[in-house]
């Protein structure tokens, strides 16, 4: 029978070897030569190898084991730290060491250390710092980003006194009165400007709030403080551009108009003031639909309709002839370029809307003068196969008829006929102008000389007013005096009943003014769109030839001709020469100009 302390130091190291065997953490047994002497289970797993005796320790583990995590490389590739911790000190039979691993701990600090990194990158990025006040010690404890804004290597703890010094002067009384209101229970926000330690200036935003005791009295506060300079900086230019993209906008001749959603106008500028003769502040806010005819309304609520309903940005620019009603309420033909733009709840609409009133009678003129060319063209035709039998005709009345009335009528309806004819050549081909300096007055002279018989058979008073001194015009003198006598029977034709035919002539710097009114049942405002309209007349018996040659030959004297009149009041026509033509201008050679 084995004593009883032999029979208990053998269950203590059968038991003892069975408990270091199932143990998580490593155990070894070093000896003083730095040799294992004993390694369990979860120390040969730690350190990739079953056979751990009479190896040296630090050929495993790297220096500093037993101070702070290290990384083991298992054979299979995979890493762990393991931490060593000294149980028993070195003594003549060796050290004992447990091994941890701790793997999870320092994927955690490490996520930790890059969760703070990721944070403190994007305080510098975003240059924003937050800052606490201890108001006993009157200092402020800044983080990092604030403290870069001082001197390299700054202390986090700045004195309050030394961090007011950064303020611009002129803004310290303002950040002083914001303080007192969030001691007083306000808020704390403010924008600055602060001088940086290398001259910069620079403008940031503080927030931030007050604690108090529990006395009730301020004891700190804290927030945050960050650099605005480059959104201020890109708000003015923001604002500059606005400003520029507004001036180009009010200084533009055509109409640009901005509207919402619901069709109603956010922006309206000079062109479309001068367009549409409503003021900026009377059309804000209005429907855009107003500048529409009422047969447009429905078309263009389709559109606004059909914007609204689909949810996507744009519609392309596009470009249509309309007309649109003025303030007035009369009709302007326009061309209308416009687009839709954003998204769904504020989206906009720009349309930029331009006066073609002038193009389209430009246009008109083209056509009429397209339709003059084959009128000439036909008159030449016919003007020729006319100028032949006439010829043969005059000689037989002259064989035929020596003398008598019989032949002096003939001879006479004859020349008519070939009067007639050299107007339809002049018509077709118009002669070369052989301008000469001439008295105005002496024109007018001879051509109401030759009408004031028939005037008077008319029971017709010519009334004259002329404005001297007058100036010379270069003109061809047969032909305006051919015009003057066309416009003056016209005149004269239209008193069936008689009266007093006013005749002014006027003259100024750049030419004379011709104005003759009559005292007719005047002209329709449809037939006055169309005087000079080849064969138009308003008379039974006309051919409206006559209107036309005279259009003809002002339009080649450079000059101007413009009719007003009112039904059973009369006509007014006034004709305008220049002194000189070689200094009119294209817009004075328009053919004629209808004055409504």
């Amino acid at each position: 029978m084995k004593p009883e302390g032999n029979r208990e130091e053998e269950f203590l190291l059968t038991h003892g070897k069975s408990f270091l065997r199932q143990m998580s953490e490593g155990v070894l047994w070093i000896s003083c030569q730095g040799r294992i002497l004993y390694a369990n289970r979860a120390a040969s797993n730690f350190l990739g190898s079953k056979e751990l005796g009479g190896m040296r320790v630090d050929e495993l583990l790297p220096v500093g084991y037993l101070s702070e995590p290290v990384p083991i490389h298992h054979p299979d590739g995979t890493l762990c730290w393991l931490k060593g911790t000294q149980k028993v000190t070195n003594n003549e039979d060796g050290t004992l060491v447990t091994l941890r691993e701790v793997t999870c701990e320092v994927e955690a600090i490490e996520a930790q250390g890059c969760s703070e990194r990721a944070r403190l990158q994007a305080a510098r990025l975003a240059q924003l710092g937050n800052w606490e006040w201890d108001f006993k010690s009157d200092y402020l404890i800044c983080s990092e980003e604030i403290t870069r804004w001082f001197e390299e290597n700054h202390d986090r703890k700045i004195p309050v006194k030394q961090a007011f010094s950064l303020i611009h002067p002129e803004d310290k009384k303002k950040v002083i009165q914001q303080l007192d209101t969030a001691i007083n229970g306000g808020g704390l926000d403010l924008e600055f400007r602060i001088w940086r330690p290398d001259g910069e200036l620079r403008v940031v935003r503080q927030t931030g709030e007050v604690e108090w005791s529990c006395d009730g009295d301020p004891c700190k506060a804290w927030g945050t403080i960050q650099d605005i300079t480059d959104v201020k900086l890109a708000e003015e230019a923001l604002a500059l551009s606005e400003t520029k993209f507004g001036s180009v906008v009010q200084s533009a001749q055509d109409a640009v108009i901005l509207g919402d959603c619901n069709g109603r106008i956010l922006s309206w500028n000079n062109g479309a003031e001068t367009l549409f003769g409503y003021t900026e502040e009377e059309v804000i806010g209005k429907p855009f639909i107003m500048l529409l005819p009422e047969d447009l309304h429905e078309l263009y609520q389709q559109k606004l309709d059909r914007q609204w309903s689909e949810n996507h940005i744009v519609y392309p620019s596009c470009l249509t002839e309309i007309q649109m009603m003025r303030r007035d309420g009369s009709l302007v033909p326009v061309e209308m370029a416009y687009s839709f733009g954003g998204k769904v709840e504020n989206w906009i609409f720009i349309c930029i809307v331009r006066d073609i009133s002038e193009r389209k009678k430009t246009e008109e003129r083209l056509r009429q003068s397209e339709k003059l060319t084959v009128v000439g063209q036909l008159a030449a035709g016919v003007a020729h196969e006319i100028r032949n039998p006439l010829t043969a005709l005059r000689g037989f009345v002259q064989l035929q008829f020596e003398q008598g009335e019989v032949r002096e009528i003939m001879l006479k309806e004859l020349d008519r006929i070939e009067c007639i004819s050299r107007e339809f050549l002049l018509l077709a081909k118009p002669q070369s102008i052989r301008v000469a300096e001439e008295d105005p007055y002496g024109l007018l002279t001879d051509v109401l000389t030759l009408l004031q018989s028939q005037a008077h058979l008319q029971r017709i008073m010519i009334v004259t007013e002329i404005d001297k001194p007058l100036p010379r015009i270069r003109c061809e003198a047969n032909q305006v005096k051919q015009a003057v006598m066309n416009l003056l029977k016209n005149a004269m034709e239209a008193m069936e009943e008689g009266g007093t035919l006013h005749v002014c002539l006027q003259g100024d710097g750049e030419g004379a003014t011709l104005t003759i009114t009559d005292e007719g049942k005047g002209i329709a405002p449809d037939h006055l769109q169309r005087l000079g309209d080849p064969f138009f007349t308003t008379k039974e018996d006309g051919t409206g030839l006559g209107l036309m040659v005279t259009r003809q030959i002002v339009h080649h004297h450079g000059g101007i001709l413009t009719f007003d009149s009112e039904l059973e009041k009369g006509t007014t026509v006034t004709l305008w020469l220049p002194i000189n033509t070689d200094f009119a201008t294209e817009e004075e050679r328009e053919a004629v100009q209808i004055v409504q």
